[in-house]
C-alpha cells in the first residue's frame, strides 16, 4: 500500500498518466511497454445483442455460417456478396430470364399479325391524309396538316422484345424473386437442391433424380389442366378455338407463363403468408402453411378470373378455368414448395403447363 500511495503522488500532476488500465484494479501498475502491447492489439471480438462474443468481419458483420450462408439477424436482406443466398437468387434469376424468353416465338406471331393488320390500316390513313393534303394550299394549314400524318407501325423485332418485354418483365421478377427469398430463409420453406449445391454437399447427384420427379409431378399438374379442357369440350362450358399458331409455341408461352406468376403467387406472396401465419402461430391457431397455400388460391384466383372475364368466355367459363388454373399452379406446386423444394415446384409447374396447349391441340 505504501508503493501504491507513492505512485500516486508522482503522478498526480497535470498531464500525468494514469497507473492502471481502464477496467483494471487501481493500484496495479503496468509497464510502458505492457501498455504499448495492449493499445496496438485491437480486440477481435465484439459483444452480441445478448451478450455473448461473435467473431467481426469487415464493418462489423457476422462472418459466414459453417454452411455458407450469412444470417444477419439484424438487417432484412440476406442477399449479400458471398454468400449462400446470392448464388441462389443468381441462379433462380437466370430461370426468370429463362421463364421470359421462352415466350418470344409466340410474342413474335401474335404482334407480327398485328403488325400486318396496322400496316394495312396505316396504308389506308395514309392515302386518305395525301388526298386532303393535296387540296390544301394555304401554306400554314398543310403545315399544320403535316402534324396530322399517320405514324407507320414500329415492325417487332428481338431488340423490340428484349426493350419492351423482357426488362420489364425481369425487373419485375428480380423484385418478386428478392423479396420472396429474403422471406422465404426465414421460414422452412427452402431450395435444397441449390443449397446442397452450393455447399458443396455433393449434391449434383439428386439433379438427375430432380429432373425425373419434375416430370411426374409435371402430369399431377397438368390433370386439372386437361380435366378443365376435357370438361369444356364434353359439358359445352368452354368455347373451342383453333390455335392460330403452332402448339409448340404456345406450350413454351405457358410453359413460362406458369414459371413468371409462380415468382408472384409461391416465392412472394406465399411464402410472405407462411412467415406471418408461423410468426403469430398462437394467436391465429392455423396450421400455417395450409393457411398460407388457401389464401394464397384465393388471391390467384380473384386475380385470374378479374383478368379473364374481359373476353368473350362466359362467366361460367371463366370461373372454371380460373379454378383449375389455380389449383395447378397454386395448390398443387405450393404443396410441392413446402414438401419438396422450390426447386421441384418450378420445373413441375414448368413441365405441367408446357403439356397443356399440346393436349388442348390434339382433344380440341
Amino acid at each position: 500500500m505504501a508503493v501504491a500511495n507513492k505512485s500516486k503522488k508522482k503522478k498526480s500532476g497535470a498531464g500525468a498518466k494514469p497507473t492502471y488500465a481502464k477496467g483494471k484494479t487501481a493500484g496495479i501498475v503496468k509497464s510502458k511497454s505492457d501498455m504499448k502491447k495492449t493499445a496496438s492489439k485491437p480486440s477481435s471480438r465484439v459483444t452480441g445483442p445478448k451478450g455473448g462474443a461473435a467473431q467481426a468481419g469487415a464493418g462489423g458483420k457476422k462472418r459466414s455460417n459453417s454452411d455458407g450462408s450469412n444470417k444477419f439477424q439484424s438487417r432484412f436482406n440476406l442477399i449479400q456478396s458471398g454468400t449462400l443466398e446470392m448464388r441462389v437468387f443468381q441462379v433462380l434469376l437466370v430461370f426468370v430470364i429463362i421463364s421470359i424468353l421462352v415466350q418470344y416465338p409466340l410474342w413474335k406471331d401474335v404482334l407480327g399479325k398485328e403488325y400486318q393488320n396496322n400496316v394495312k390500316q396505316y396504308r389506308l390513313e395514309l392515302e386518305k391524309w395525301e388526298k386532303e393534303h393535296e387540296s390544301i394550299k394555304n401554306e400554314k394549314k398543310k403545315e399544320e396538316h403535316e402534324k396530322e400524318k399517320p405514324i407507320k407501325p414500329v415492325k417487332p423485332t428481338f431488340s423490340v422484345f428484349i426493350f419492351y418485354y423482357l426488362l420489364m418483365s425481369l425487373i419485375q421478377g428480380a423484385l418478386f424473386l428478392f423479396i420472396g427469398l429474403n422471406i422465404a430463409r426465414r421460414t422452412d420453406l427452402k431450395t435444397p437442391v441449390l443449397d446442397g449445391l452450393f455447399s458443396g454437399e455433393r449434391e449434383s447427384q439428386k439433379i438427375p433424380r430432380l429432373l425425373m420427379d419434375s416430370l411426374l409431378w409435371g402430369l399431377v399438374i397438368f390433370m386439372p389442366l386437361g380435366a378443365v379442357s376435357l370438361l369444356g369440350k364434353f359439358a359445352g362450358i368452354t368455347r373451342s378455338t383453333e390455335m392460330e399458331h403452332a402448339f409448340w409455341k404456345y406450350s413454351l408461352h405457358y410453359a413460362g407463363f406458369a414459371a413468371q406468376n409462380q415468382f408472384l403467387f409461391l416465392i412472394l406472396i406465399f411464402s410472405g403468408l407462411v412467415w406471418v401465419f408461423t410468426r403469430y402461430k398462437e394467436k391465429v391457431k392455423f396450421e400455417p402453411h395450409i393457411a398460407g397455400v388457401t389464401l394464397t388460391a384465393i388471391i390467384a384466383f380473384l386475380y385470374f378470373f378479374q383478368v379473364s372475364r374481359g373476353g368473350e368466355e362466359k362467366i361460367t367459363s371463366v370461373l372454371l378455368v380460373s379454378f383449375f388454373f389455380v389449383v395447378s399452379l397454386v395448390v398443387i406446386a405450393g404443396l410441392l414448395y413446402w414438401k419438396k423444394g422450390l426447386e421441384l415446384s418450378l420445373i413441375s409447374s414448368f413441365v405441367g403447363f408446357a403439356l397443356y396447349p399440346i393436349f388442348y391441340s390434339v382433344i380440341m
